[in-house]
Formats: C-alpha cells, sequence, structure tokens
C-alpha cells in the first residue's frame, strides 16, 4: 500500500543536498542514505523498505534531484565517481542550456533571429556570467542565484520566465513531460498520427527514466515485478543502498501449494543508449549464489549485447528485461504508462513525485 507521507519540497531536497555535499566527496549511495536521515522523518517512518514506502519514494525522489543537479554541474564527480562541489564558475555554455531549456520551447531554441528570446536570453545571461563571476562562484545554488538575478530584469521577466511559468518543473525531466504531453493532444486531436505518437512516446520513457535516475528506476521495476507476480507476492523489499552487495530489490514469492522462492532483482540505468556487458551478468550471478536465490530478474531501459543474450539462454533462472520487453510491462499493468482516451501516455503524477 502507499504511503501517504508528504515528500519534502523540491527546492528543499535540492537546498539540503547542496549544504550536505559541501566540502566534502560523496558515494551516491552514501549521500542519498544521508539525506534521507535529514528529512525529518523518524526511523520508525522510514523502516519499511518496500515498492511504495516512504523511504523508497524518498530515495527515488532524491535520486532524480541529483541528477538535475549533475545535469547543471551545480554539482561534478571526481574521478572517483564521487560526489561534490567545484567552488568556479561553471561551464557557460552548460549554464547557457540550463536556462534555455528551463525557460524556452523547442521552436523558441531554434529561433536564431536577433529579437528571438534565445538571443534575448544568452546575451542577458552572457553579461551576467560576466558582471557576476565572483557572486556566482560564492552561490550556494549557482542556479537558484542567476535564476534571480534574471528575473530581475524586466524585459526577460515579462517576455520569457512569466510566460513559461508552467505547473511541470523547469527541469529537462519536466520539459520531456511537458513536451509529451503536447504530443498527447495533437494525436488525440488527430494532427499527430498515432503510430508516429506511439514511436515518441516509447523512445521518451527510456529518456524520462534516465533523467530521473537510478532509484527511480529501481522503484518502478520493483513495482512492475509485484504486478507480474500477483498475489504470490508475499514480500518486497527495496534494498538498494551503501551495503546492497549489488542487489536493487528482493522478491519472495510463494505458489498455492505454499513453497516459496527468493527472486533478486538488479536495475540498470543507462543515461545513453548502450548494451549491458557480459561481465556485470557474471557479476549479478555470483551475487544470487552468494545470497542462495532461487530466480534472478535483470531489468534496463537498455539493450543487452548478443554474448549476453547467448551466455543467459543457457541459464535457467536468471531473465532479462530489455527496453522493449520493459514498455510492454509498463503497459500491460498501467504503470509508468497508462490508457486514457483510448490512447497510451506517460503517468506524469509517478515520475514527478
Amino acid at each position: 500500500m502507499k504511503s501517504n507521507y508528504v515528500l519534502p519540497t523540491r527546492n528543499d531536497i535540492r537546498t539540503l543536498l547542496l549544504e550536505t555535499i559541501a566540502g566534502k566527496a560523496w558515494e551516491r549511495k552514501q549521500l542519498i542514505a544521508e539525506i534521507i536521515e535529514k528529512s525529518g522523518f523518524t526511523k520508525a517512518q522510514l523502516k519499511d523498505t518496500s515498492s511504495d514506502s516512504l523511504s523508497t519514494r524518498l530515495k527515488s525522489f532524491v535520486g532524480t534531484i541529483i541528477n538535475e543537479l549533475l545535469t547543471e554541474q551545480a554539482i561534478m564527480l571526481n574521478e572517483n565517481k564521487q560526489i561534490h562541489i567545484e567552488k568556479k564558475l561553471p561551464d557557460k555554455k552548460t549554464l547557457t542550456e540550463v536556462f534555455l531549456n528551463k525557460y524556452l520551447t523547442e521552436e523558441e531554441i531554434k529561433d536564431a533571429k536577433p529579437s528571438g528570446k534565445r538571443n534575448i536570453l544568452k546575451a542577458v545571461l552572457g553579461d551576467l556570467i560576466k558582471r557576476k563571476e565572483n557572486e556566482i562562484i560564492t552561490a550556494v545554488d549557482v542556479i537558484e542565484y542567476l535564476d534571480g538575478e534574471l528575473r530581475k530584469n524586466d524585459s526577460v521577466y515579462n517576455n520569457i520566465i512569466k510566460a513559461a511559468e508552467k505547473s511541470y518543473p523547469n527541469t529537462p525531466l519536466g520539459n520531456k513531460l511537458e513536451s509529451l504531453d503536447k504530443s498527447f493532444d495533437a494525436c488525440k486531436k488527430g494532427t499527430l498520427k498515432k503510430d508516429n505518437y506511439l514511436k515518441t512516446l516509447h523512445n521518451a520513457v527510456l529518456e524520462c527514466i534516465s533523467l530521473a535516475g537510478g532509484e527511480f528506476f529501481e522503484r518502478l521495476s520493483m513495482s512492475l515485478m509485484i504486478a507480474a507476480y500477483g498475489k504470490k507476492v508475499i514480500k518486497d523489499e527495496i534494498t538498494a543502498g551503501p551495503t546492497d552487495n549489488g542487489i536493487d530489490g528482493i522478491l519472495i514469492i510463494r505458489d498455492e501449494l505454499g513453497f516459496e522462492e527468493k527472486i533478486l532483482l538488479q536495475a540498470k540505468t543507462k543515461r545513453k543508449k548502450g548494451y549491458i556487458p557480459l561481465p556485470e551478468i557474471r557479476e549479478f550471478l555470483g551475487v544470487m549464489s552468494a545470497e542462495r536465490a532461487d530466480k534472478g530478474i535483470l531489468i534496463s531501459n537498455s539493450s543487452y549485447h548478443k554474448e549476453s543474450l547467448k551466455f543467459v539462454s543457457k541459464v535457467n533462472n536468471l531473465m532479462l528485461i530489455d527496453e522493449k520487453k520493459l514498455i510492454e510491462l509498463m503497459e500491460k499493468h498501467a504503470i509508468g504508462l497508462v490508457e486514457q482516451d483510448g490512447i497510451s501516455r506517460l503517468d506524469e503524477k509517478l515520475f514527478l513525485e
């Protein structure tokens, strides 16, 4: 059953992350655990680690915001893949792209006219970066600081920012969801062919999963497995954390005769198109053996190398779920993809929570 606790706001989590990261390098899982501990909930409230528990929802949400901060270069990864903050002026091109995507539509970004919104925003932002370099370097949240400065410019605020205020968050994920919403409306009106819409939707689903982050995908994957096994599930647990040993979730199922099976779940998120290599699958099999699991499920929003598929075809207790099968499961069980007016669409609430 889904928990009824209200999560902290996106800005609250963002601020807490930046304050926590300052002056220290963090492993991603350790950082998420630290933020959850600081989130204001009690140990008793966070004890439940099932797929729809407060703890799992919060972890998914924090992971998504970490991805957003990495995209903005508000936080960085060092050579050891640890998250940290560099007190230096972020790359100007990256900052510009953040604000173009934040406040302009795809059509406005493509508009190269001197009087167009893109060039106006780039000019004002470029001037701010040049004049306010010291303030930017010392700001706890560079994007928030620059956003506040842009809002002080009457032309930018009245003609660009005010017009862009919307119900979706001004993030890459929010912008993708907004674009999908427009595509859905176009398909419903008949101005976009259904086949073309579904192709766009399915590609965008995989991208949205990447933008939302690995923690979100762990929760989504477990929810799909629970739906697939139905009433056979007697226990589910999201285990991913600093000491997870490569296990993202555990399912215990029981058949009608009372026999129980332990199923391990590993969710692999790819931010860019690519294959899951064979060594990672061999490693998961090793974990299954060490944990005395009966079966294993490896699920990804990407594909598997042909060597991996050939290898797993000889293993009778391991299943690989690729991007195509993932979408099929999402549509079949109406998790992440739901039907409205006879047309499949993304479940925005699930991705934004």
